[in-house]
Parts: structure tokens; C-alpha cells; sequence
């Protein structure tokens, strides 16, 4: 499960782009103008329009020649190029650790943000390529850290909760999956002003609550939250959602034992994805397809499935869980050789002291986070104490000293 592999809209024509360059045109100052063709441009990159991309990224640069900071953060929007390339990951990484040691000298939201996006984007790398340690430490220790220094920023802090419970939901943890789950709605609920965009989270957010109920078998619970993402996806018809809704609908048909209903449903997830190249939900739904086959028995069928997969299988995770449903399937199959072919495979996918090692890792990072924040909580009641102790002795003298004067006045 990552959320680092696509960008999720509700409506492409109500993504505010319209609105920014209309706030261009009536702007007066250079360094807001700057910033607002910056984000321009971010648009654009992700919509692979490079022409508008680098005019806006040239506005940018034009109107922040006076600002040193506005022309640091133009730093970020420049390396987004790097998302067009075939070795993104590597080129991305590179210049976020080069900008991130620029833009902390800076205590402005703004570059703020930017830090704090950055270290997002670490961590979706670390868990693209399996390190899921680093991954958790880049939004523990860094990132979550920067949002709660920003003053009422819930919908960041909301979407950083998010990121840290599906960590813990690829590793099986769905009791933690759940804790960051509701401290990330919790934020949610806090939103004052939805736009597009936090509404976005707020429906990916929904759907994987519905996905872990469904692990967890609690099919009635999981279908308020399928049922509450719904009725928000009606409202826009030209969202690229419906491949993860169809997907995690289709498993809560088979959690029923409703298969036909199931592979239908998994059907139009599998058409909407590659509608959309929402690769990280294709491969996904693929999995889940060949469960099912798996489940019914029909091996062959749930074998051809994960030859699909495999093909667009970018995640470690995924491609571990491939070699273990083909030697699984291979044994419904009776065909013992290859079931022990990718048992073998499965197993030498991993090293047995590191996955000891990551997981321990994981629970003494979201532990050390924990007594971070335990401390200060501490130390906020201390103060309080202290304040209420003052305060107390401050009264104490008042009535002291009202005491004498009316004694004095007698």
C-alpha cells in the first residue's frame, strides 16, 4: 500500500489552477506572484505539460529575483522536472537532500511547508525501494515535527497521520494502522475551508479505514466508510478515485463470499486504473483478483493474474507477496516442482535478520516518537502546575494585603 505512486483528483477541472492564474494577473507584489506561478507550474509538470511547466517555472524565477528565500523554494519546483524522468526516484532524491540543508535556515511557512513535503517525499521513496524504517523516521522525526510546529495547519498533520498508519498497514499492524487512522480524521474534522484537495485525502483516508475494518472482518463498518466515500465521489464525475474504490468495494464483495459480484467489481477497477495509469491500484487489484481465484480454487486463473502483476509490481512488498501466492497456487495445482521453485524465491526475497531488525526498528521509532511527545505533554503540565501554583500564591498575597488594610481602615 503506498500513496506514492499516484496523485489522486477529484476534478481535474476544479483543481484551482484557473483561480491562480486569475490571483497572478491581479497581484501587485513580485514575491507572491512568484510563489503563485511556482505552484503553477507544479500543476502543470504533473499533467506532463512541459511547456506550460517552464513558463511558469520562468514567471517564477523572473518575479523572485529580489526575494533570496522566494528563489530558494524555487529550487524544489524546479527539480519536480525530475518526475518526467525514467530514474525519477534517484534524480528526486538527490536534489531534496541538496534543498532541504538550503530552505532550513528559513522559519517561514512557506519554506516550511516545502521542508516538510520533501521529507513526505523521502519517506514514499525509502518505501518504494523496502526501507520502511527509514521511511517511518522521515515522517516521525521530521516531517510530523515541522506540521506541528506550523500554526492550525490540521490538514497536514492529517495527511502525515495517514502516511504513518499505512506504514504500519504494510506491516500487518492493524491496531496502529487504526490509532493514526482516527488521529488523522481527527485533524480532518478540523478543516474549516475543504478544498479540492483535502477533500482528496479525506476520501483516501476513508477507503483505507474501509480496507483495514475489512482485514480485520468488520464488513458493516468497512461498508459506512465505503458508503461515505461514495457519496462524495458522486459528486464528481471526473475523479481518478474510482479505481481504488472498486477495488477495495470488490474485496469487501469477496469478504461476503459474493464472487460473482467480486470479480465484476475488480473488472471495473482494473478498467478504470488503466484509464487513469494508476499503476500502484492496478497491481494491487490484480492481487486481489487472483485471491479470489485462489480462494474458489480456480488456480490457473489466479496464476495468470499475477504474470499481469508482475509486469507493473514497482513495490518490494508486492513483488515478495507475487513469488508467494505462485508457489501457493502451484500446490492447488499439484505441480509441486514450481511450488517449491517460488517457495525458494519467496523465501531468499528476504533477509531473515534485517526483516527482524526492520520491524524492531519500526516499533522503537514510533516508540521513541511517543516518549517525545509523552514529555512534552509532561512538561506542559508542569508549566501549568507552576502557573496555577503562582497564581494561587499571587491571590494568597492579595488577600493578605486586603487583609491588613481592612484591618488598618478599622
Amino acid at each position: 500500500h503506498t500513496n506514492a505512486q499516484n496523485i489522486y483528483y477529484l476534478d481535474k477541472k476544479k483543481d484551482n489552477t484557473e483561480k491562480l492564474l486569475k490571483a497572478i494577473q491581479e497581484e501587485t507584489v513580485d514575491s507572491i506572484k512568484a510563489l503563485k506561478s511556482y505552484e503553477i507550474a507544479a500543476r502543470f509538470v504533473v499533467r506532463q505539460d512541459l511547456d506550460n511547466y517552464n513558463k511558469y517555472i520562468a514567471q517564477g524565477d523572473l518575479f523572485s529575483k529580489n526575494s533570496l528565500i522566494i528563489s530558494d523554494i524555487g529550487l524544489y519546483y524546479k527539480a519536480l522536472i525530475g518526475f518526467t524522468k525514467p530514474n525519477a526516484i534517484e534524480l528526486l532524491e538527490n536534489d531534496v537532500n541538496t534543498i532541504l540543508p538550503i530552505l532550513k535556515k528559513y522559519n517561514e511557512t512557506d519554506a516550511k511547508k516545502l521542508r516538510l513535503i520533501m521529507f513526505q517525499n523521502l519517506s514514499n521513496f525509502s518505501l518504494i525501494k523496502g526501507k520502511e524504517a527509514e521511511s517511518m523516521d522521515y515522517l516521525l522525526n521530521h516531517a510530523i515535527p515541522i506540521a506541528k510546529s506550523m500554526v492550525n495547519n490540521p490538514e497536514l498533520l492529517g495527511t502525515l497521520y495517514k502516511d504513518v498508519a499505512i506504514r504500519f498497514y504494510n506491516e500487518k499492524n492493524y491496531a496502529k494502522t487504526l490509532e493514526y487512522i482516527n488521529l488523522s480524521e481527527i485533524n480532518f474534522d478540523k478543516i474549516k475551508d475543504y478544498t479540492s484537495q483535502s477533500i482528496s485525502y479525506q476520501c483516501e483516508l476513508y477507503m483505507l479505514k474501509a480496507e483495514v475494518l475489512l482485514m480485520l472482518n468488520k464488513q458493516s463498518e468497512a461498508l459506512k466508510y465505503l458508503d461515505k466515500t461514495n457519496e462524495i465521489l458522486k459528486k464528481y464525475p471526473e475523479n481518478n478515485f474510482m479505481s481504488y474504490y472498486y477495488s477495495i468495494m470488490g474485496l469487501y464483495y469477496k469478504k461476503n463470499k459474493k464472487y460473482q459480484e467480486a470479480l465484476k467489481t475488480y473488472d471495473l477497477s482494473i478498467e478504470n486504473a488503466e484509464k487513469h495509469k494508476n499503476d500502484a491500484i492496478l497491481t494491487r487489484t490484480r492481487l486481489f483478483k487472483q485471491e479470489l481465484y485462489n480462494e474458489i480454487g480456480e488456480f490457473a486463473k489466479a496464476n495468470t493474474e499475477l504474470k499481469i502483476a508482475e509486469k507493473g509490481a514497482k513495490i518490494k512488498r508486492d513483488r515478495q507477496d507475487i513469488l508467494k501466492e505462485y508457489s501457493e497456487n502451484y500446490i492447488g495445482l499439484k505441480d509441486s516442482a514450481n511450488a517449491l521453485l517460488y517457495a525458494e524465491k519467496y523465501v531468499g526475497s528476504f533477509d531473515s535478520i534485517n526483516t527482524v531488525k526492520k520491524n524492531r526498528d519500526i516499533t522503537l521509532l514510533e516508540a521513541k516518537y511517543n516518549q517525545v511527545e509523552s514529555k512534552k505533554k509532561i512538561a506542559e503540565l508542569n508549566l501549568e502546575k507552576k502557573q496555577i501554583e503562582l497564581k494561587s500564591k499571587s491571590n494568597q498575597m492579595l488577600t493578605l494585603v486586603f487583609s491588613f488594610l481592612a484591618l488598618l481602615s478599622f
